[in-house]
């Protein structure tokens, strides 16, 4: 399974902004590629909520690794979105970044503090 984005959702967008919405993701996917060695596969699901004549966004992350898969869960998704795609997809990208430095994180550093720390290391 090579490393690729899926989007679901797109045809509820004009073409401007699917392309606004390609770019963020694109230009983030290294970041989130960082923290899982091996291929993975990104969702980007959007969902367009019409309210009179403006738009919310709802932008949901997934990533689908050999190991596990992991999705993001935000304050705009639990809402119901933003107005402004942009500010809901950088939200989404950031929410799942925190999501993944929370699972992969080194745990290294946690055990030599709870071992004594410095005091413990040189007396």
């Amino acid at each position: 399974m090579p490393d690729n984005i899926t989007y679901s959702g797109l045809h509820d967008l004009k073409p401007e902004e699917q392309l606004i919405l390609k770019s963020i993701i694109e230009r983030d996917f290294p970041k989130l590629k960082r923290y899982i060695k091996k291929d993975i596969e990104l969702l980007v699901h959007v969902r367009v909520l019409k309210k009179e004549s403006r738009s919310r966004y709802d932008v949901s992350l997934r990533i689908e690794a050999p190991a596990r898969i992991i999705s993001e869960k935000n304050v705009d998704s639990e809402r119901g979105g933003d107005w402004d795609l942009k500010k809901s997809c950088h939200r989404a990208v950031k929410a799942l970044e925190n999501e993944l430095e929370h699972k992969f994180r080194n745990t290294n550093t946690r055990k030599f503090w709870k071992m004594g720390g410095i005091k413990r290391s040189f007396g």
